[in-house]
């Protein structure tokens, strides 16, 4: 928790996130891979939830160092 809202992180150590692919991932249809199989709604989906709560996601990320999203909603 941090402050009035519930904060989650969820990290992975793998290849990262160009800078360019962060600032399309939660968008509807966009997929930074072509070689995993999927239609690109997942995370345009939880973004969607998420702003219905009132509550803001985002996502760090570093080539070669893995990538962190993280989720805030406010507990009141």
């Amino acid at each position: 928790m941090k402050g009035q809202n519930l904060v989650v992180e969820v990290k992975d150590y793998g290849k990262g996130i160009s800078q360019d692919n962060q600032k399309k991932l939660f968008t509807k249809f966009f997929q930074a891979e072509k070689t995993v199989p999927g239609t690109g709604l997942g995370l345009n989906i939880c973004k969607q939830i998420i702003f219905a709560h009132k509550g803001k996601i985002w996502i760090k990320s570093e080539i070669e160092k893995g990538s962190s999203f993280f989720f805030s909603i406010p507990l009141k």
